[in-house]
């Protein structure tokens, strides 16, 4: 019986601890927020990928992948 009353605190625990855990996105913007990768955006847009690619001299560019290094 204890055997089960340690198993279960422990795993109310772990469940609890789960949902208090910071999260990789950070504060990102939600899916309806923020422009999909292909769609135009300028410097101040939000993208999902969070990388707007705007040519030099230029106003406006579009929502890409960041590039692997």
């Amino acid at each position: 019986m204890k055997f089960s009353a340690v198993i279960l605190a422990l795993s109310a625990t772990a469940m609890a601890y789960e949902n208090l855990a910071p999260r990789d996105e950070g504060l990102a913007p939600r899916d309806d927020q923020c422009k999909k990768n292909g769609e135009n955006c300028t410097r101040e847009d939000l993208c999902c990928s969070k990388f707007c690619m705007v040519p030099e001299n230029k106003n406006s560019g579009t929502c890409k992948d960041m590039p692997k290094i």
